[in-house]
């Protein structure tokens, strides 16, 4: 069920075109909507979804869609665009340095490890928080 809403979200924001913001924002195109489904595919397989909620997915001005995974006040926000994906941390612990990444080229079709990493870390967040508290 959250899974579809995840989807459902994402289908809202395709039919974002040029200016949807009032302020020039550029359109999400079909490429940015379909990449971002293969993103939801590839975190499913690691049940990353359970951190991203359909509020948490937006579009930008620049074209692409921002996906927030937050997990007890720590959060890692990634970046769909056309060819690339970003992301960036924001640990709530500080025994872990936050990262900004620079754009990394993907197909999609599978999540860069570097990723899998950092989102590995904020799904034991929650295991880590509960069993320090």
């Amino acid at each position: 069920m959250q899974f579809n809403a995840l989807k459902n979200r994402v289908s809202e924001i395709s039919v974002f075109h040029e200016n949807w913001d009032g302020q020039g924002a550029a359109a999400i195109s079909e490429t940015v909507c379909k990449n971002t489904y293969k993103f939801l595919d590839q975190i499913l397989k690691f049940r990353f979804d359970t951190m991203l909620s359909p509020e948490s997915i937006t579009p930008t001005p620049y074209g692409t869609i921002v996906l927030d995974f937050e997990e007890e006040e720590s959060v890692i926000s990634v970046e769909i665009g056309r060819t690339e994906l970003g992301y960036f941390t924001e640990y709530n612990r500080d025994d872990l340095q936050d990262i900004l990444s620079d754009g990394i080229e993907t197909d999609f079709r599978t999540l860069p490890e570097e990723l899998v990493a950092v989102l590995t870390i904020l799904a034991e967040e929650k295991v880590y928080t509960h069993v320090n508290a």
